[in-house]
C-alpha cells in the first residue's frame, strides 16, 4: 500500500513540476488593454470606471462584427485566415458600448471616411480631434501618415491609448496630447515586456 502512495505522490509531483515549467500566458486568458484621454487627463465611462490601461480580454474583441453595425468595409484579413482582423475599430464599439452611455451603435453611426481612412465625427462625446498610440508609438499607415482605427490591427498584450485633444494646434506640438503621458510611456514598456 506504501508503495503505490509512494508511486502515486511522486507521479502527482512530477505532474506539478512539468506544469509549472510553462509559462503562465498557456493558461491565461489573453488581454489587451486601452486608455482613453482628453488633453492630458483620463476620461471615466459611465460606472465610474477610470479608462486607463483598462484591461479587455481578446475573445470579447474577436465577438465583435463590423457587419453587425453596418461597417463590413472596414473589415480586414490580412492574414487571409478568413477572419476578421481584430483592430482598434472593435476596441472603439467594445469601449463605447460597454463604457460610453450612447453605446456601439451612436458611435458606428459618427463613422465616416473610406477604407484605411475612417474617422469618427463624435467620439466619447468629443470632436473627431483624436489620435492613437500603440505601445507608446505613433502607429503609421505608410511614411508619413497616420494609421486608423480600421486598420490598426490589435494582438495580446497591446497597449492603446486612445488621446483626444480640445486644441486643433496639437499638430504643432512636439508632445501633441501626450504631455502627461510622457512620464507614462517608460511605465508602459516597461509592463509590456514583462
Amino acid at each position: 500500500m506504501k508503495n503505490i502512495f509512494k508511486k502515486a505522490l511522486s507521479f502527482f509531483l512530477a505532474v506539478i513540476m512539468t506544469v509549472g515549467m510553462f509559462p503562465v500566458t498557456v493558461f491565461a486568458e489573453e488581454y489587451v488593454y486601452f486608455s482613453i484621454s482628453l488633453d492630458d487627463k483620463f476620461v471615466e465611462g459611465k460606472d465610474g470606471t477610470v479608462m486607463a490601461r483598462v484591461p479587455v480580454k481578446m475573445s470579447e474583441l474577436e465577438s465583435i462584427k463590423l457587419a453587425d453595425f453596418g461597417l463590413e468595409e472596414y473589415i480586414i484579413d490580412y492574414n487571409a485566415d478568413g477572419k476578421e482582423d481584430i483592430t482598434a475599430l472593435h476596441l472603439d464599439l467594445y469601449a463605447h458600448e460597454k463604457y460610453y452611455d450612447s453605446g456601439a451603435e451612436e458611435l458606428a453611426s459618427m463613422a465616416e471616411g473610406f477604407p484605411g481612412s475612417i474617422y469618427f465625427l463624435s467620439f466619447w462625446g468629443h470632436d473627431c480631434n483624436l489620435n492613437y498610440y500603440v505601445n507608446g508609438e505613433y502607429p503609421l499607415a505608410f511614411e508619413g501618415w497616420g494609421a486608423t482605427a480600421d486598420v490598426i490591427t490589435i494582438e495580446p498584450g497591446d497597449f492603446i491609448d486612445i488621446i483626444m485633444m480640445n486644441s486643433w494646434d496639437f499638430c504643432w506640438d512636439a508632445a501633441g496630447g501626450f504631455h502627461y503621458f510622457q512620464v507614462q510611456l517608460c511605465t508602459y514598456r516597461a509592463f509590456a515586456r514583462q
